[in-house]
């Protein structure tokens, strides 16, 4: 299935803090910070799962993305 019915539109969407653009001339900096913005995004999803299965609000959208 390819389209998903929703009762009634979902308008809102929460997502963390757009991280900075950063540069790296350092292999092991940039991986580094990598490992900063997936663990920072995982978890944001992970909390937002846990409030929305203790009854928060189901008419959000959750969104971060990670590499």
């Amino acid at each position: 299935m390819e389209k998903r019915i929703y009762p009634q539109a979902i308008d809102s969407v929460v997502m963390p803090e757009p991280f900075g653009r950063q540069s790296f001339n350092d292999a092991g900096k940039a991986v580094a910070a990598l490992q900063v913005l997936y663990d920072r995004n995982t978890k944001f999803l992970r909390d937002s799962f846990t409030a929305l299965a203790a009854g928060g609000d189901n008419n959000k959208r959750y969104r971060a993305f990670y590499p």
